[in-house]
This record gives structure tokens, sequence and C-alpha cells, in this order.
């Protein structure tokens, strides 16, 4: 109603929150005594959503010292307790008592929920037929995992105060991570580097960048609609925190796949009538704290955008990437070639060298699972953004009922949804974020709360329509969480025991290390890794026959190349090297461009006398670096110093036998790598680099690298390059002797 004539906008403002604090509560009237069992489902779901973003970006893979924030044993378990949690969430909502009448399904609704279970059910298919049974195991608990969240959002989350709940869950869990990735910025601003790419807790920046854009429209949703003053204020500050750090991550197609989903966020928007009245007020505000946002983190975008062309080399590494993805889904388009197995299967159809992920959710999906499921993921996110749609154009013309100060405009909440599952869905063509266990949860966590603000409210729908449907049954929800269970207690109970296993082997305590790692491998006994380590500590400790019998158990449970090298190296180090060269000729036909298994090979060779097969393997490695293999690095920081060993051999031989010319060539080749590696050996990058860094024996390498070239050079009438040559052995004498570490 008008208020009186001559009310000021103050005072119209205060009667209205009166009003709306005087109004019955739909979160009180919606929730009735019976649905407690949804409540704490949706706890459930919220510390799974909060646990996941914090530990879930797959922190373990890179050294603690660049996430000095969040380190030690909460990042080995806090996935594992997430989907322990996702699990319990998806139980306590099959608990909840059956809703009441029975309209009509929403077709695409039907669809999203069918395409998710058989996606379920390919994942499961995949993984029993897959050779490493631990990768794909875990990995199809990270396909089970959001898809039990998302099943478990959209039945408890059907009260305005449910859905608003796992809303700013999302909103808070980003805001938290993006304080944490600027914090990491501002530390790095400090040390003089102001074009640091944040990670906070995920591995790379793009896959934070790829977390934040599930966020970022929620977030916004939050604060056009929500009328409390405090939850106003606070959606504001995190839309400001998570765009500020989505833009330090330099992602480029980040920022490309948000503009994309801001703009499906303007038009659903406009064509919804979702923005009116204090919202439209709000929406200036967010334009001018964007603007502002955007200010304040652009300058690093820029920089790397200005950069882009001498990048080029790492967009042509994500195509080429693409294209072995694509071979490799053709060798298996059914079943793929195992559920989690990319890393382990890729490399034969490499035309690139080493990559985790195919850097696209769907050509990944399709290479380990068959092309059936990457077509079952698009066409799930599919129908839940038309859900979403159809959904809003029902609401158009209806206002609905009045809603606590707290609760989500639902028009809004489906707008923002829809919007987030868009932007993630464009940019998993560019990286293969649902792969990380913060982003699939996430996203489940999303597409659920589509199919619960999409249906009709609690209490309204039978149980033979509910979401995620009677169709899938309790059995499927009930076997979902037990696995879920299983797999979070095996994997977290062996990762706390590999990490006291460290723990020892860092205080000399080498008794300790194994026996710790035998309990790992106790409590999680198809772990490869474990195996491997228990391997290693054994040869240290003088017991090479259980040294053996360990690396053949990993090598049993994933005949992968890194298994295969890894039982090459034992044997050569224990003297066999005719055993060695059988095992690391195995590793190259599983890991062809893997480089320390060809210098490991050579190696092997040189030492029984096999001099030609050895060279052959440096001009093989020679033939790789003047490639797309070397000369197309995914991370331009990353020098992969092998190679100049396989310039330096071929010179070697060349060398003894007098080809002067063609020893200079390689020595300035072997050289040119060398000087690279030297300059970046000390970035932080250079420190993630798979291996870590070369050591001590690199940099002697190199001098006596510069000290051949040299002599060559001298010897065949080039006086000033050789002075060249010296003084900067010379310059890397004293770098050394003043302690400067390769």
């Amino acid at each position: 109603m008008p208020g009186p004539r001559g009310e000021s906008r103050a005072a119209r403002r205060a009667r209205e929150r009166r009003s709306a604090a005087a109004r019955p509560s739909a979160l009180a009237s919606a929730r009735p005594r019976p649905l407690r069992a949804a409540d704490a489902s949706l706890v459930c779901a919220v510390l799974a959503l909060l646990l996941a973003a914090l530990g879930g970006g797959m922190l373990s893979d890179r050294p603690a010292s660049l996430a000095p924030d969040i380190t030690g044993p909460f990042a080995l378990i806090a996935v594992p307790l997430a989907l322990l949690l996702a699990g319990a969430s998806l139980v306590l909502a099959f608990l909840g008592p059956p809703p009441a009448s029975a309209p009509a399904p929403c077709r695409p609704r039907s669809s999203a929920t069918a395409a998710f279970a058989l996606l379920a059910a390919l994942g499961v298919a995949s993984a029993v037929a897959s050779r490493y049974p631990h990768m794909s195991a875990t990995t199809l608990a990270l396909l089970v995992g959001p898809i039990a969240l998302g099943w478990a959002v959209a039945r408890a989350a059907r009260t305005p105060g449910g859905l608003t709940a796992i809303l700013l869950a999302v909103a808070a869990a980003a805001a938290i991570v993006a304080v944490i990735g600027l914090n990491e910025y501002m530390r790095s601003w400090r040390a003089q580097n102001s074009i640091w790419r944040v990670f906070a807790t995920f591995a790379v920046p793009n896959f934070l960048a790829g977390y934040l854009l599930l966020a970022l429209p929620v977030t916004l949703a939050l604060f056009l609609s929500l009328r409390e003053r405090n939850l106003v204020v606070l959606s504001g500050t995190a839309l400001v925190l998570q765009l500020l750090c989505l833009l330090l991550t330099q992602s480029r197609l980040g920022v490309a796949a948000l503009a994309a989903g801001m703009a499906v966020f303007a038009g659903l928007a406009l064509w919804s009538r979702a923005i009116a009245g204090h919202a439209r007020r709000r929406a200036l505000v967010i334009a001018v704290l964007v603007v502002l946002a955007g200010l304040a983190g652009a300058r690093p975008l820029l920089a790397r955008l200005r950069a882009s062309g001498d990048q080029a080399y790492s967009a042509r590494f994500r195509v080429l990437t693409w294209e072995g993805a694509v071979r490799m889904a053709g060798a298996h388009p059914l079943l793929g070639a195992g559920l989690g197995t990319f890393e382990a299967t890729y490399p034969p159809y490499a035309v690139v060298g080493f990559t985790r992920h195919a850097h696209n959710s769907y050509l990944q999906l399709a290479a380990e699972a068959g092309m059936p499921a990457a077509a079952l993921l698009g066409l799930g996110l599919l129908a839940v953004a038309l859900a979403g749609v159809f959904a809003l154009r029902a609401e158009r013309r209806s206002d609905g009922p009045p809603l606590p100060a707290a609760a989500v405009d639902r028009r809004l909440a489906l707008v923002g949804l829809v919007s987030a599952v868009a932007a993630a869905g464009i940019h998993s063509l560019f990286d293969s974020d649902l792969y990380v266990p913060a982003i699939g949860l996430t996203l489940g966590a999303l597409c659920g709360a589509v199919m619960a603000a999409s249906g009709p409210p609690a209490g309204a729908v039978s149980e033979a329509h509910a979401a995620p449907g009677r169709r899938f049954g309790r059995g499927a929800a009930f076997a979902a969480a037990v696995y879920l269970v299983a797999i979070a207690w095996i994997v977290a109970a062996g990762r706390m025991q590999a990490h006291q296993a460290e723990a020892a082997i860092r205080a000399g305590d080498l008794e300790g290390a194994i026996r710790d790692y035998r309990s790992a491998t106790s409590s999680d006994s198809a772990n490869a890794e474990y195996h491997m380590s228990l391997a290693s500590l054994y040869a240290a400790a003088g017991r090479p026959a259980e040294a053996r019998a360990e690396q053949r158990e990993a090598v049993r449970l994933s005949p992968s190349g890194k298994a295969l090298y890894r039982m090459g190296k034992l044997l050569a180090e224990q003297g066999d090297h005719g055993g060695a060269i059988t095992w690391y000729e195995r590793a190259r036909a599983a890991d062809p461009h893997n480089l320390r298994t060809l210098l490991a090979l050579a190696d092997s060779l040189s030492a029984l006398g096999r001099h030609e097969g050895a060279l052959q393997v440096y001009r093989d490695m020679a033939a790789l670096y003047r490639g797309p293999v070397g000369r197309i690095r995914a991370v331009p920081e990353i020098v992969e110093w092998e190679y100049s060993e396989a310039f330096l051999g071929l010179a070697e031989a060349e060398l003894a036998r007098g080809d002067r010319p063609g020893a200079e060539k390689d020595l300035r080749e072997g050289i040119a790598i060398l000087s690279e590696y030297w300059r970046t050996r000390d970035s932080e990058m250079a420190q993630v680099a798979p291996g870590g860094p070369a050591g001590e024996k690199t940099a002697e390498r190199y001098a006596w690298a510069l000290e051949q070239w040299e002599r060559v050079l001298r010897t065949l009438g080039r006086p000033a390059e050789a002075d060249a040559a010296a003084e900067r052995l010379r310059e890397l004498r004293a770098e050394m002797a003043a302690g400067a570490s390769p």
C-alpha cells in the first residue's frame, strides 16, 4: 500500500521494515516439525561446501610454502570429510517424510536427474573395468559425491530458508577463499612481485577462477534479493572480494566465462522481471563496486593480456592437449580408458608434454569414461539450466508470497543459479574444473538448488515426483552414501598415516617411517603410491628383496609409466642394469615423452657398454625437444632441464670422435637450455615442477658444458665467443661459491 502523503523515504523504509518483521515467517510456515531430517541434511551440505572450499582444491599437489594459510593434515582430510558429509546429507534428505499431492513433473528436471543417474552408472562401469583400481575408485567418489550432494539439496532445500542457506554457504565459502587469495597476493606484492597469480587453496589459478565463477552469480543474487541489512552488507563485501580475487588469478578464460555468466544473469533478470524496487538501486551500487574492484585488480590481468602474444604457446598447448584427448577417447569410445586414469593412460596419445588434466572436463570424461558419459554430463547441465529457465517463465507474472527479510527471492535465486551453471559449463570447455573436488561439489549443490527452486515448494509434491525422484530409489541413494563414507574413511586413514611417515622421514626415523607406511598400505591397500614409498624406504634400509616386492605390488596395482620407471630405477641402484633396461623400456612404452625415464634408460645402456643405444635415446630426446613436446610448454616458468643432458651426451660422443663442429652445435643447444633453467630456477612456479628443482648436479653440468664450449670455440678459431663463454663460466662459479642454489 502507498504510504501517507508527504512521508519521507527514510520513514517509508522504516515502515516497510516493521511491516516485514510483522509478517508471519515463511521459513517457519514452510518447515513443519517433520522436516527436521531435512534441516540436518542442509547442515551437512553446508559443512561439505565449506570443507571443500578450504581444502578441496587439490592443495596437496603443491608445496605448502605457496599456501601457508591452509596446511598440514587438514589439507589431506578435507576432501574425504566433505565426501562423507555429502553421503550423510543424502541419507538424511531421504529420511524426511514424503510430501502430499502430485502435480505433473517438469520434463527438464526429470531429464536432468535421469542424465546424472546414468552418468553415475557409467562411471561405476568404467571404474570396474579400469586397470587402475585406486585411481578409478577415488575419482568415482568425486563423481558420485557431487551427484549425491545435488540430490540431497534438491530434496532438502525446497523451502525459502533452505534455499537461502545453501546460497549463503556458497557465497561465504568463496569469500573466505578470496580472502586467502588476496592475502597471498599482498605477500607477493610486498615482495615486489605485483604480477603474481593467486592460488588460494587451489592447485592452479585457473581452478581457483573456475570455483569463483560458480560463486559470483549466486552472491550477486543474494545481494540484490536479501532485505536483512547485515546480510546485504556481507553479501556485497563478499561479491567484491570474489571479483577482485578472480581478476588476480589472471585467468583470461575465467574472466571471459564470467562475462558470459553475467550476460546470462542480466538477460534472465530482465526477461523474468526479477529486478525491481530495491534490487534496481542495488544493481547501480554493485555496478560502481564492480568498476572499483576491476580498477584495483585489472593491472596484473592487463599485463598478462599484453603478454599473451608471447604466451601463445600456452593456448597452443591446450589445443594440442585436446587433440591428444580426442585420440584417447577415440581409442576407448564406450567406457573409456578408466575413470580417473587420464594422467596414467594419456601419455601414449599425447602430442605435447606432461599434463595431469585434459584442460576440458567433457573431453577428459570422454577419454576416461567414454563418449556417452561426456554427452550425459553436457545434457545434465543443459537440462538443469532449462529447468531453471522454465521455472522463471512460470514465475514471471507472479510475485509469490511475502518472504522474510533473511530469505532470497526465488526468481533472483534462479537467475543466479542458472548463470552460475552456465558459466561453469562454459569454463569447463577450457579446463578440467569438474575434476577439482571443491568445484565439483559446489556445482552439484547448485544444480540441486536449481532443482529445488524450480519445483513446487515443500509439502506440495508427492514422493512419486519429488526430486530426485522415486524412480532412482532410496536403495541407490543409500548405496551411494555407503560408498562415499567407505572411500572417505579409507582415503583419510591412509593419508594421515602417510603424513606421519613423512614426518618420521624428516626426523630421520627410518624404521618409524617404514612402520607408518606399512600401516598406510594396510588402510588403503590399493594405493600404489604408498607401496612405492615403502619400496624406497626398504631400499634405503638395505632390504632389497622387500623393496622389490613392494615395487612389484605397486606395478600390479598401477602399471603406469611412473611405477614401471621406479621398478627400473630400483634395479639399477642394485646394479642390475639389464633388468632395469627391461623395465625402462616398458615405462617408455607407457609414457613415451617422460624425460627422466629416457635419461635413466640411456644411463643403464651406457653402464652395459651399449653406447650406440644410449646415443639413440639422446637423439630421440633431441627430436622431442625440437618438436611440439619440447617447444610448447604449459607453464613457461618450468624449464625442462633434462633436454640439456641429451645434447651434452651427444656432444661428449662427438668430442670423443673429434667432431668439433657437431660438438659445438650440441653444446650450444644444451647450454641454452641450462641458461634458461638457471635464470628461472628460484621462481616459485619452478618449485612445483614434476620432480622439483634439479639440484647441484645440474649446476656442475652447466659449468662443465661452458668449459667444454670455450675450448671448442677456441679450437674452431672463434675467440670472441670463447671469451664470452669464459666470462659466463666465471660468473657461474661466483654464483655457486656465493651459495646460489639451483
